[in-house]
């Protein structure tokens, strides 16, 4: 802390609860029956400067928090969303290759898109061959 905060942290009264009066009374110098520091407004002012600066600083900080936390659940689910696509189109690409065509074989929407292409091309060069 600076040497001016250090300075304001010193109490510029104390109020004294067990006098004799009904409201107590302030007293300018340490006294042993001193129950309660006083301070300025000055130090009350720049310790709630001091605190909402740290609020400020802490907000901040989880903000980035979870900021990064949602950038990695999306990666993650990204990366998800793409090992699912590549099975879909190696099952695809192996029953072609082994001349078979089974259709259910995928599971992502994309993959069921191919699917139901593959399925109709197929079933579209079945009927010319018939004819």
């Amino acid at each position: 802390m600076s040497k001016q905060f250090e300075e304001l942290r010193q109490p510029v009264a104390y109020w004294n609860k067990s006098c004799d009066f009904d409201d107590g009374a302030f007293s300018y110098a340490n006294d042993a029956g001193c129950d309660s520091p006083l301070y300025s407004q000055e130090c009350v002012t720049a310790l709630l400067t001091t605190l909402e600066e740290k609020d400020r600083i802490i907000a901040v900080h989880e903000h980035e928090s979870t900021s990064n936390h949602m950038r990695n659940v999306e990666e993650v689910m990204i990366r998800h969303r793409f090992t699912e696509l590549q099975e879909d189109i190696k099952a695809v690409v192996n029953l072609l290759e082994s001349r078979e065509w089974a259709e259910h074989c995928t599971k992502t929407e994309l993959g069921k898109r191919l699917e139901s292409e593959i399925t109709r091309l197929h079933n579209e060069k079945s009927e010319n061959n018939d004819n």
